[in-house]
């Protein structure tokens, strides 16, 4: 053997791999091995090379010609290990490892192949035994440190996991994968601050990582940074410009941050790029339903469903699709199967609850249904936790308010008037925010609260320790069962006295909130106690205070006076349409020849729901050229102004208008009602009489249509309502929101005397 021409092509191969020139390599390590065929180091050098070249088959023959020359050669083991994994012959590269590990127990990379191979493999404890031995042997590997960091996440053991992920920074500062496994760690721990910061030092490192951006773009989100997380994800794509995954989840930020037409291109390219993603189709449905497509998003619902049977979002976004069509009972049984396939999904069991509202009357049914969703999804210690706070019956008492409706949303017109109202003397209000995009109510809002808490990102358990925290004396859930409600929050005891008010027309089921505030027309004395797990504590007069509309819209001449017909409307959403309401408007419309009907909710900006209820009507044999529907409108002036087209305002039943009733008084509409039940049924009632219009609340549907034909005979009557109407209101108790926050106040003084008595006995977790 020339000695000489070895040494010169062995620096050569060595130079080669360095480079990454391995074709070149390999032609050197043919020559290598004419020169010196019975040199184990020659073979495994070309095994390496056959290796990188993907030739694996190649690769273990050389290995095992090393290892046939010198039995005992470590790396030729290793090498094929790695060749047969390659090939998926996993036993046989386990073998190899395993025999490695024997031949040189004092080498921590045989020990770290093992172990990594039995994490693929997904046998954590095996791999977490063998990466052990690694860290004996090598305890300063930052590799081993790492990768026990995997596995021990695996495992679900995150804290040492944590631990060992840092150990491995330490020892390699600049690893930018360490860092994001870390951040991953902090951010399943929810320890979302620290997570933040691993991601931006793995970014730092390096900028074109993409599944680092990914996941800051997802953990931003988590902390309500919204803008920020669009921004990562967009960072993302400019790195991985075909990533569906990173399509989906910017579409979803920009959809919560209202850009719904850009979030619906996202989806769609999601979709493009992966037509099988489920998740997509899913959200693009979301994006529909948003814009009021409602055919369309059923479609796109459905599509997801056919992509995965069990996908139980999309089966609850579908019944929500439902019922914003009208379609009740097949939303119902929709919800019922999201809950089959995920019985822990809250979201879906309240929006079961919601629905059922607009349907039953049968209160038993309803109670259950509200108890299930507790048992269901509340806490199961519903104790009184000791509360080490003052018991001064007289101090002024911090009020939480909890709701994610801070916004331009019905809830803010009953809400603003008592916040505003609020003696400082006696109540400091302090406002829980789940808003994700304020606007110009939300702002003022937060002027009016003594402190304010953006809680969008904040898990339930972060919560309930801030609002322990701040000191809150009476906690008050202002959503119930209605969408982005934090009634699980609710479920573990946060406040001395827990309430529920204003948001939800029920029971919230939850015996962890005392008290359901309320008055004696919307839940009638020794009628309503049964159905509720909340002690009832009545307002004087009625339960809601009003605020007028910030924007001067005249109401203008009576419409039938120039139209010369009568029109009749009801701008109420679409779900409290019941089949017994079409049936009792079609008989007024009947028995009024001539009279127009003028529906607007947004259910019917889509034109396939416009068509199905202008068709529940022709069954009742009404002209379609009798109705018009209109949808949504964006400006307030604009939706105020059309009641000046309407004479009479129409409530629906057994889901009555709240706001809309409110509206069409404030614009010189009468409004007529049925007096039931239930709470959904009895809120007409409430408001009519609070205005003293008793005489347009009827016992029941007969009753109802003959005092909305007798109305629609006497123009002289509508002509006074309509010029009273307006003044009506303004004296009544429904807009003194001074005497309606004292009695609020009353009501929580009361709650709290009575708690501070509960506080003296001998039992600290006594309930009131």
């Amino acid at each position: 053997m020339d000695t000489d021409r070895y040494l010169d092509l062995k620096r050569r191969v060595l130079g080669l791999l360095d480079a990454g020139k391995f074709h070149e390599a390999y032609s050197c390590c043919l020559a290598l091995s004419q020169e010196s065929e019975h040199d184990a180091e020659v073979w495994l050098l070309l095994a390496t090379v056959n290796g990188h070249l993907g030739r694996f088959q190649a690769t273990i023959d050389c290995s095992r010609r090393a290892i046939q020359i010198q039995p005992d050669y470590i790396d030729a083991h290793l090498t094929m290990g790695n060749a047969l994994w390659a090939l998926a012959s996993r036993a046989d590269a386990l073998a190899s490892y395993r025999t490695a590990a024997q031949l040189s127990p004092s080498r921590a990379d045989p020990h770290l192949a093992m172990g990594m191979a039995y994490y693929e493999l997904a046998q954590y404890h095996e791999s977490l035994d063998c990466l052990r031995t690694a860290a004996e042997v090598a305890p300063d590997s930052a590799v081993v440190s790492d990768s026990l960091g995997m596995t021990l996440l695996q495992l679900g053991r995150t804290d040492e996991a944590i631990a060992q992920f840092r150990c491995a920074i330490q020892l390699q500062p600049n690893a930018a994968p360490v860092h994001f496994r870390l951040a991953n760690a902090l951010c399943r721990m929810k320890r979302i601050k620290e997570a933040l910061s691993g991601y931006r030092t793995a970014i730092r490192l390096d900028p074109r990582y993409a599944e680092a951006r990914l996941a800051f773009a997802y953990a931003l989100g988590l902390a309500g940074d919204l803008d920020a997380a669009a921004t990562e994800y967009r960072a993302a794509l400019r790195i991985q410009p075909r990533n569906a995954r990173a399509y989906n989840n910017l579409g979803s930020v920009l959809a919560l941050l209202g850009n719904g037409n850009e979030a619906s291109t996202c989806f769609v390219e999601a979709i493009r790029l992966m037509p099988s993603h489920a998740g997509a189709h899913n959200n693009l449905g979301n994006a529909h339903l948003n814009a009021g497509r409602l055919e369309e998003a059923g479609k796109c619902f459905l599509a997801a469903l056919k992509l995965d049977p069990k996908y139980a979002d999309a089966c609850n976004n579908l019944a929500n699709s439902l019922l914003l069509q009208g379609l009740s009972d097949r939303a119902i049984r929709s919800y019922r199967r999201a809950l089959r396939l995920n019985p822990d999904f809250h979201k879906a069991h309240s929006n079961l609850l919601m629905a059922i509202n607009y349907v039953s009357t049968d209160r038993t049914e309803i109670y259950k249904e509200h108890l299930q969703w507790s048992r269901s999804h509340g806490s199961r210690h519903i104790h009184r936790t000791f509360f080490s706070t003052d018991c001064d019956p007289d101090r002024p008492l911090r009020v939480g308010y909890v709701s994610s409706d801070f916004r331009a949303h019905s809830v803010a017109a009953f809400f603003e008037p008592l916040l505003a109202e609020h003696d400082p003397t006696q109540i400091i209000a302090i406002c829980y925010s789940g808003v994700t995009t304020p606007d110009a109510v939300t702002e003022r809002l937060r002027e009016l609260a003594v402190d304010w808490i953006p809680t969008y990102g904040i898990d339930d358990e972060q919560l309930k320790r801030r609002i322990r925290a701040d000191g809150i004396d009476i906690l008050v859930d202002l959503q119930g069962h209605t969408a982005g409600n934090r009634l699980r929050l609710f479920s573990h005891r946060c406040a001395p006295i827990q309430m529920t008010y204003l948001g939800y027309p029920n029971t919230t089921g939850l015996r962890t909130i005392d008290y359901r505030l309320t008055d004696a027309e919307a839940d009638p004395p020794g009628a309503s106690e049964a159905w509720n797990t909340e002690s009832l504590l009545r307002l004087p007069g009625c339960f809601l205070c009003y605020r007028p509309p910030p924007v001067a819209v005249p109401v203008g001449p009576l419409p039938a006076d120039r139209r010369n017909c009568i029109t009749f409307a009801s701008f109420n959403a679409l779900p409290k349409l019941s089949p017994e309401v079409i049936a009792a408007w079609a008989n007024l419309l009947h028995s009024v020849p001539d009279s127009r009907l003028l529906l607007k909710n947004q259910s019917l900006r889509d034109p396939a729901t416009r068509d199905r209820c202008a068709g529940s009507f022709a069954d009742h044999d009404i002209d379609p050229h009798r109705l018009e529907l209109l949808g949504w409108l964006p400006d307030q002036e604009a939706h105020l102004a059309l009641y000046r087209r309407v004479d009479i305002a129409l409530d629906t039943f057994p889901y009555n208008g709240t706001t809309t009733t409110c509206e069409a008084l404030w614009m010189g509409a009468p409004v007529v009602t049925i007096s039931g039940t239930t709470h959904a049924s009895r809120v007409g009632s409430t408001l009519i009489r609070c205005v003293g219009l008793h005489e347009f609340v009827a016992p029941n549907v007969d009753a109802y249509v003959r005092c909305a034909v007798e109305l629609a005979r006497d123009r002289e009557r509508l002509r006074r309502l309509r010029t009273g109407l307006r003044p009506r209101i303004l004296a009544s108790p429904l807009c003194d929101a001074p005497g309606f926050t004292r009695g609020i106040e009353h009501a929580y003084r009361t709650a709290w005397i009575t708690w501070c008595q509960t506080m003296q006995t001998d039992d600290p977790n006594a309930q009131p």
